[in-house]
Parts: C-alpha cells; structure tokens; sequence
C-alpha cells in the first residue's frame, strides 16, 4: 500500500478514525515498522514539526491549478479503485486538514532510523494507544513511547509549539539539548552505520537542522564548536549543501578542529555537494577558507583530494584545476598517480556543463582511439555528464581541462 493512502478520509479531523487507517496500512504492505527491530532497536524519541516549504508550495499548487507533484497521490488512489473526481476530492480534503508532520524516531546499533506520518492536529486516547500497537507486544519500549505520546499531548494542548513540540526516551525536556543531541546521532550514525543513511533517516536531518537553526535565532543562542560540527554534518547528510557549507565555514572559522575530524567533514561536504549537483558550493567553500583549513590540513592528501574532487565536479578553471593537481601531487606523489588514472574524480555535475560530445568526437579533439575514450568513460576516469535523457557524455571544456592537467604530469601514456 502507498503511505498516503492510510491518510484518505482522514481529514475530517477524526483522529480514532485516522489511527485505526494508519494501524491497518502498517499490515498490508507499507512501511513495516517490525523491519526495524532487528538488534537492540530502542523507542528515541518523537516530535511534530510543520509543513515544509515543499509540501506547502505542492498542496498550493493542487488547489489552485490542479496541478504539481500530488497529483500522483491522485492516481496513486484512482489505481486503488476510486474515480478521478472522488480521488481528486479526497486528496484535495486531506492535504487541505494536514498541519504538519508525526516523526517517530527509533535507534539501534546502526544509528537512528525515522519514520514519518502527516499529521492532522491533535491526538486522542485511541490514537495514542493505537500508534503503540504498531509494536508488538515484547517490544521493551512499548511503555516508554506510550508516556512520550502523553507528554507530547499535554504540551500540545498546552500551547507548546515547533521545535519545542517534542518527547523523548530519556525525559529530557530542554530543546537546545534534546535537538543538539539528535544532530549528532544523526552524524554519528553516518560515520558509523552500515544500512544506508537516507532510507533510515528520511526527513529527520532536515528537521533537526531546521529546529536548531530556529532556536537559534529564535533565542539568539550560540553554538559552540561541537554543536556546529554536528549540525554541519546533519545539513550535509539532508542534501542542504549551502547550509552544510555555511556552518562547516564558521565552525573552521572560530575552532580549531582536528585534522582527523576535519578530514571526514570536507570529504563528506565535497561527496554531498557533488552527488547533489552543487560542487560549486564546496568550491567556494575550499576558497573562502584556504586559510582555516591549511593551518590544519595544509599539505595533506585529505585535504587535497575533496579540493580537486570539486574543483573538477564544477569545471573549475584550468588555471584553478593546475593549481589543485600540483597541490594533490605534492601531497603524494604516488597515490596522486592512482588517483587521476583510477579513481572517478572527473564526473561533472554542475547543471550547465556547456557543449557535450560523445565517444567519436571526444576522442578526435584529444587525439585519441574511441576505445580509449569509452573505456575511461566506463570507470569513471575522464569527464562525464549524465544529461536529462540518462546518457553519459563528456563536456568539451571539462575534456580540455583534463587534457591539461593529464598532460602536464604525463599521465597519458
């Protein structure tokens, strides 16, 4: 079953109702919450947040133009048998009467895992009993989740408000401490954990960014150097490549980190910048504090292999890429070697790459066999875009800037 559809008919603000469709749906195939409770699966905590941005400017569009990404919510329950009219209906009733979002976070040894339910505004007993009963009856934490729903009930009704709007396992009440400590689970299970991050995690990074963010300008706190680092990383995790790079800059910018804690940090910025399309935002980063970051880490291979890795994602300019290979080369010779022959450092993910050529013509301007080209295309070792129809070419000023550098340190043969 789709997620959402445990949420039709519940907008009429019927919260019996919507729990006992949110039990069934966790029984016919959607998200199986037992999955979860392998190894030593404890209750963490859980928090109501508001609609994000997103969600809104969707739920908009839906009303106003009929249009936008909720419409395959539409089709979603038109393939379960309703007509368009009625599917339109009741989707358009249910965003309509949503306030927001119920997040469920667990932990165990692989770090913390979230699953999350719109929300309707308010809970009863029925709904409280009956999100227990996602649980079986063994589960240690049953008890503990129970008087969490509870206490986060009586802050609601009490005018307790996002990001304050919280309960967990250990009964801390403070929400610079409660959010402070879920960012750095949510860093330390990416460090750590071996199931991968975003299918565990979901939205929390996001809403654990944003409730710090909010806190602090809100109460005009001011984060010390753990803090920031987790909150850094917690952005990077969620995909905020821009918030990940502003955060990791003040945090090198007012502490003096360690360069084994240092290193994860630009590598993990430098992969999330490029996997999201904004390598640009770690250039910048690499730029704006060269200084901060070579008084730790200045001739290190861990410093200069992220730097050209972005350098490279973000068609840098030659002149930018020569400097970044003769930085990575003094900082071994050897593994510099390796890397620019072996490793994929050359994929460009910015959102223009300019003209693109394929196989034929990539090999012409370099002066090289097609099956040379096509076969560094296929490990990773040359230029590549993957454009909107799925197919990798190369970018004929990435190609060039490859050229240079793989000329320059005679690499080529």
């Amino acid at each position: 079953m789709d997620p959402l559809k445990m949420l039709a008919g519940a907008g009429g603000g019927n919260d019996a109702d919507f729990a006992q469709q949110l039990q069934q749906a966790f029984g016919e195939g959607g998200f199986d919450p037992f999955s979860l409770f392998a190894g030593e699966t404890r209750f963490h905590s859980l928090f109501i947040t508001p609609l994000s941005a997103a969600l809104r400017a969707a739920i908009t569009e839906l009303h106003e133009h009929d249009s936008g990404p909720l419409l395959a919510v539409i089709e979603q329950f038109t393939r379960d048998g309703l007509n368009t009219a009625e599917a339109r209906a009741r989707v358009k009733d249910m965003f309509a009467a949503t306030q927001g979002s119920f997040v469920l976070v667990l932990a165990d040894d692989q770090g913390l895992s979230a699953t999350q339910q719109l929300y309707f505004g308010g809970f009863d007993d029925a709904y409280c009993e009956h999100i227990v009963a996602m649980f079986r009856q063994d589960f240690p934490d049953r008890d503990r989740i129970r008087a969490a729903l509870i206490s986060l009930r009586r802050d609601h009704d009490r005018g307790t408000s996002w990001p304050e709007l919280f309960a967990s396992a250990d009964g801390t009440d403070d929400a610079r401490t409660y959010w402070s400590r879920l960012a750095a689970a949510v860093a330390r299970g990416q460090e750590e954990g071996i199931v991968p991050t975003a299918e565990r995690l979901g939205e929390l990074p996001h809403w654990t960014g944003a409730a710090m963010n909010e806190l602090e300008r809100a109460h005009g706190l001011e984060l010390d150097g753990e803090e920031l680092d987790a909150l850094a990383r917690t952005h990077a995790i969620g995909g905020e490549v821009a918030a990940a790079c502003e955060r990791s800059g003040q945090l090198v910018s007012a502490y003096e980190m360690e360069d084994e804690e240092l290193a994860r940090l630009v590598d993990l910025l430098t992969t999330v910048a490029v996997a999201n399309g904004d390598p640009a935002a770690a250039v910048r980063f690499f730029r704006e504090h060269a200084e901060d970051l070579d008084e730790v880490l200045g001739g290190c291979y861990e410093l200069a292999l992220p730097r050209f890795r972005a350098l490279a994602a973000a068609m840098a300019p030659r002149d930018e890429l020569l400097a970044g290979a003769e930085q990575l080369r003094n900082a071994d010779r050897k593994a510099f070697r390796h890397a620019l022959n072996r490793e994929p450092l050359w994929r460009v993910t910015i959102a223009d790459p300019g003209e693109l050529l394929d196989t034929h013509d990539a090999a012409e301007l370099i002066d090289r066999s097609a099956t040379f080209v096509a076969k560094r295309l296929e490990n990773g070792t040359i230029p590549c875009y993957r454009s909107d129809d799925d197919e990798l070419r190369i970018p004929r000023q990435a190609l060039e800037n490859w050229q240079a550098v793989m000329e320059r340190y005679e690499l080529l043969d």
